[in-house]
């Protein structure tokens, strides 16, 4: 019987949702502060741009990538390792998708 609540404890319960805490990266050996910016807000999704200094940046032409994140009931955090990687070298854009129980 205890096993049975836990599962459903498990399924059931509410997590907060935890912060990306992205604030820096390393773009040409400089560390580089990095800050959340939200592009486009809807009702369903928020667009979050990883914005690095732009005084360290410079003129580089990065790429920019979107990365999407899954809408199966997990934040876009879980992707925070990705991110991490992404914006050393690109402009960085994730999906941060409202959840689907509020």
């Amino acid at each position: 019987m205890a096993a049975a609540h836990q599962v459903f404890d498990d399924f059931t319960r509410r997590y907060d949702k935890p912060a990306f805490g992205l604030e820096s990266t390393l773009i040409d050996g400089k560390e580089t502060a990095v800050r959340e910016v939200v592009v486009a807000t809807t009702p369903y999704c928020n667009l979050i741009y990883f914005e690095r200094d732009p005084e360290i940046v410079g003129t580089r032409n990065d790429p920019r990538i979107l990365v999407v994140a899954p809408m199966s009931g997990h934040y876009a955090t879980l992707l925070r390792g990705t991110l991490q990687t992404l914006i050393a070298d690109h402009e960085a854009y994730v999906t941060d998708w409202e959840n689907a129980r509020d």
